[in-house]
């Protein structure tokens, strides 16, 4: 039986070729690789309050808002800025911080401007915070709703016998808007437009979109016109008074207030008294109904011609000698008065005020060819002034009027 001890001889190198086999096997197969555990959320997040700003702005106006960031950790060379559709419009307060401390609100300043030729719509941006350039997660989402002004611009353009009407940013500005004959004065209200014809001596009257023009309203007139809730008044210069009539035209009283030797030019009214000028250094003033008509203040200057007034103050333009002109302004008891409170290389003769700015008609600016006329308009606390608020008014714009 000579084969056993081969065959025994064999077994021991077949078990070592299996296990070599195995071994290459289990080389050859990949290892398993764990997966790699998920980022933390940034270290250094802030969280905004409010969480977004949702503005709406009118065209040619600015507004402000404020909200406040608080960061999760001390944060270093702090910058705030902004992006997206909203950027041209936004300047924020603070831009710069050396340093936040953590869990400490950090109050941001948005003032938002917006220019008078931008398309109306909205517009999306977001406030971002940024340490040592780079920026920080969590911006604040800022939304800018343009709108259209709310009102006109009236002006009586002397030069083309018409009324003339911008939107009360300035645009879609027309010096033609509505013919007259020789439109000198202009006040609206709710419903109509009044104007002093220098030519018939008379008031006029028009619905705001400049229908219906009845040219001889009241048959009486003069220069300056003013509207309240229940009167018409108006200066009439050559019998030295001052006129009333109901607002539908009745009741016509044109002495209803004797100025005296003075010649009347400009004319406000409010909620307790009457106002005009005298063409000389003095503003004066008379109760509603006429009573206690006074020399209410002497202002100095050279030629006043038109009066204003709001809730605080009282307004009036002056026209020197040397060919340029001031606005000035006082408290609306007469005190404190400021008459170089705006200056300017022009004419300015009508003026007018509403919740947000001086406007005045330029009769001639001299910074314009031909010395045309412009409208300018002034922040309320006499900054920003803009002589060319209004370039194509038209020659000789000069009183003025703001409503609807």
């Amino acid at each position: 039986m000579p084969l056993a001890p081969n065959l025994d001889r064999l077994r021991p190198h077949r078990l070592v070729g299996v296990a070599f086999a195995f071994a290459l096997i289990g080389a050859s197969a990949p290892m398993a690789v764990a997966a790699p555990p998920p980022k933390p959320p940034p270290p250094t997040a802030v969280v905004w309050s409010p969480s977004t700003l949702d503005l709406t702005v009118t065209r040619g106006t600015s507004t402000t808002a404020s909200a406040a960031f608080t960061a999760a950790k001390k944060l270093a060379s702090v910058t705030v800025s902004d992006t997206g559709g909203t950027a041209s419009f936004v300047t924020e307060s603070p831009t710069s911080l050396k340093s936040v401390a953590a869990g400490t609100p950090v109050t941001v300043t948005l003032t938002v401007a917006v220019p008078v030729g931008t398309a109306l719509g909205d517009y999306t941006g977001s406030v971002i915070v940024s340490s040592s350039r780079k920026a920080v997660a969590n911006s604040l989402p800022l939304t800018v709703h343009v709108v259209d002004p709310t009102g006109h611009i009236y002006w009586a353009s002397n030069g083309l016998g018409t009324i003339g009407r911008a939107d009360r940013d300035g645009a879609n500005a027309d010096a033609q808007f509505m013919p007259t004959t020789f439109a000198v004065g202009v006040a609206v209200n709710a419903q109509y437009i009044y104007w002093t014809d220098g030519s018939n001596l008379s008031i006029g009257r028009a619905n705001l979109d400049g229908t219906n023009p009845n040219p001889s309203f009241i048959d009486f007139g003069g220069e300056g016109v003013a509207v309240d809730a229940n009167y018409i008044y108006w200066n009439d210069p050559q019998n030295a008074s001052i006129g009333r009539a109901n607002l539908d035209g009745s009741g016509v009283q044109p002495l209803f207030i004797l100025t005296g030797p003075i010649y009347p030019r400009g004319l406000a009214v409010d909620a307790q008294h009457i106002y005009w000028t005298d063409n000389a250094q003095t503003v004066y003033r008379a109760d509603l109904d006429g009573s206690n008509a006074l020399a209410f203040m002497l202002v100095g200057g050279d030629n006043l011609e038109d009066v204003a007034v709001n809730g605080q103050y009282i307004y009036w333009t002056s026209e020197h000698t040397n060919f340029t002109s001031t606005i000035g302004r006082a408290n609306l008891d007469g005190t404190a008065p400021n008459p170089t409170f705006i200056t300017g290389n022009s004419a300015m003769f009508g003026i007018e005020v509403d919740d947000q700015f001086v406007y005045w008609a330029d009769y001639a600016n001299y910074g314009q060819p031909n010395n045309s006329g412009t409208i300018g308009r002034a922040n309320l606390d006499g900054s920003s002034p803009d002589h060319n608020f209004i370039v194509d008014a038209g020659p000789g714009p000069a009183y003025i009027a703001v409503g609807n």
